[in-house]
């Protein structure tokens, strides 16, 4: 599993996603396209073991959790924040104010 880590400004953007190409097999609108491969570049994926060391390092960083309810209620990480995809770009400022988050 991977997580990724993006700026505040990239989620609202509503480019952040499980660290699989998803777009592969679905037909996108070449809009949608654009605007994800514009911003593929500025999120760096770490490990499960390397986002565990992060937390514990007293980061700032956020982990946000973009799974659907039930799949956090059936457990998440300690210390995650839940933020389901579909409320993520519309949520993401009230949870995270700083643009400058790492997330």
């Amino acid at each position: 599993m991977v997580w990724q880590l993006a700026t505040k400004s990239d989620i609202c953007s509503g480019i952040i996603g499980s660290g699989k190409d998803h777009t592969q097999n679905m037909e996108h609108s070449e809009g949608f396209l654009k605007l994800v491969n514009s911003v593929r570049g500025r999120v760096k994926e770490i490990s499960v073991a390397d986002t565990q060391i992060r937390q514990n390092e007293a980061s700032k960083a956020k982990l946000i959790d973009v799974r659907e309810d039930h799949e956090w209620k059936d457990g998440h990480a300690v210390g995650a924040i839940h933020l389901g995809r579909g409320i993520l770009e519309r949520d993401i400022e009230k949870m995270v104010p700083d643009k400058n988050t790492e997330l």
